[in-house]
């Protein structure tokens, strides 16, 4: 026959073991470091890259600016970085580089500059706020 002591030390236990399995189970986001990853990215002499997207475009600066950019040979150099803007049909051009090469790092249209602070980090973290 089972001890009163032996029993509440049971229960504590099996208490115990419930906790660890609920916990473990239970759905948590998992929060990393940034890894690096590579994507299709255009380089070019700058003219090449201002008749094809500028011009054509009319696109406009909206953003300069100049940043110590890391190459893929590992070097950092002052680079150009710049964001370009066309407000009627929405296009966009995001370029860094600098007299001898430019290398577009994203390009799109239909740019909405008129959307709230959570829906932006919506967009990245997938989670609605009501």
């Amino acid at each position: 026959m089972m001890r009163r002591f032996d029993k509440e030390l049971l229960a504590a236990f099996l208490a115990g073991i419930a906790i660890i399995l609920v916990a473990s189970l239970w759905p948590n986001k998992a929060h990393s470091d940034p890894t690096i990853h590579s994507k299709p990215v255009q380089c070019a002499e700058p003219e090449e890259i201002f008749k094809h997207y500028v011009e054509e475009a009319n696109l406009k600066i909206q953003f300069i600016a100049v940043s110590q950019v890391a190459t893929q040979q590992g070097d950092v150099t002052p680079q150009a970085v710049v964001f370009f803007h066309n407000a009627e049909s929405g296009k966009w051009l995001f370029i860094e580089g600098d007299k001898d090469y430019a290398c577009v790092i994203g390009v799109g249209d239909k740019l909405d500059s008129n959307i709230d602070h959570d829906t932006i980090i919506s967009l990245f973290t997938g989670e609605v706020k009501t």
